[in-house]
């Protein structure tokens, strides 16, 4: 079972049900939960093609043998992996003008174009790109899983508790990066990988992580009128807080990835309540 979970993090489909099970905390939000299929099969795809294509760009600059695992499988599958993306892709082309309305195809337009630049900022070598990293992909994927409920709903009829939970899961989306960045640190500057950790040590990366979790936590307790969403938002900033505050059991076997990664789950939860 850890072999299968490790490969299924290793080719980004936990990152794709996480996706997944943050569409459906906004959806339950607003009462109006999403049951359809397609949603959530678009949200997956389009996130794993993302994923997908920064991994393989990694694997494609790296010169050696990665030191992490996600890395040497995509080193190993390049071809395959860029051939299943290219089929996959259209398939998402596909089911996006089958199902998706107008104002989803629009934002998921744009917010390709906003992903576009975050790749192409890979390539510049300034300080602010690595530092801004982390807060970039954490914006990218939160919008881009929420993006179903918030441009079909239009922003205008977007309420303040929809903001507060896309706050709380942003920070929390952020702090889980820099976590990753942190634990990762000596695997990334072998691998020519940039990070906020690279220029940060790390007592200075653990107090910014600590206060991010800690301001998701605060702006999940302004959701008070939704006790399950709120449990659920500070079980994923406790679950945070446990990896960064237990580092030498976590760093092993590359639990603190498993573990922070699998908080991203913990919306399913409110399928129980649903």
């Amino acid at each position: 079972m850890c072999t299968l979970w490790k490969w299924l993090r290793a080719l980004s489909i936990d990152v794709c049900l996480s996706a997944c099970a943050v569409l459906y905390a906004f959806s339950y939000l607003s009462q109006q939960a999403l049951t359809q299929l397609p949603p959530y099969l678009i949200l997956g795809i389009s996130v794993w093609l993302i994923y997908t294509a920064d991994h393989l760009w990694d694997a494609l600059r790296i010169r050696h043998r990665a030191h992490t695992f996600r890395h040497r499988v995509h080193q190993r599958f390049f071809k395959p992996l860029t051939a299943v993306g290219g089929l996959l892709l259209v398939v998402d082309v596909w089911l996006l003008w089958r199902w998706a309305p107008a104002p989803v195809i629009y934002a998921g337009l744009g917010l390709g174009l906003f992903s576009a630049i975050h790749f192409a900022l890979e390539l510049l070598p300034y300080c602010w790109v690595d530092v801004s990293k982390e807060l970039r992909v954490a914006a990218i994927y939160i919008a881009g899983a929420g993006l179903w409920h918030w441009a079909a709903c239009r922003l205008r009829c977007l309420t303040g508790d929809t903001y507060l939970l896309g706050g709380s899961l942003l920070l929390l989306a952020w702090a889980n990066l820099l976590i990753i960045a942190m634990y990762e640190r000596h695997s990334d500057q072998k691998d020519g990988q940039r990070s906020l950790a690279q220029w940060l040590p790390d007592r200075h990366m653990h107090r910014l992580i600590v206060t991010l979790i800690i301001w998701a936590a605060l702006l999940a307790a302004a959701l008070w009128q939704h006790p399950a969403l709120m449990l659920v938002l500070w079980a994923m900033a406790t679950t945070l807080w446990a990896v960064v505050r237990y580092p030498s059991f976590f760093s092993e076997k590359e639990r603190y990835r498993i573990v922070s990664d699998s908080a991203f789950l913990y919306p399913f939860l409110l399928l129980l309540t649903a």
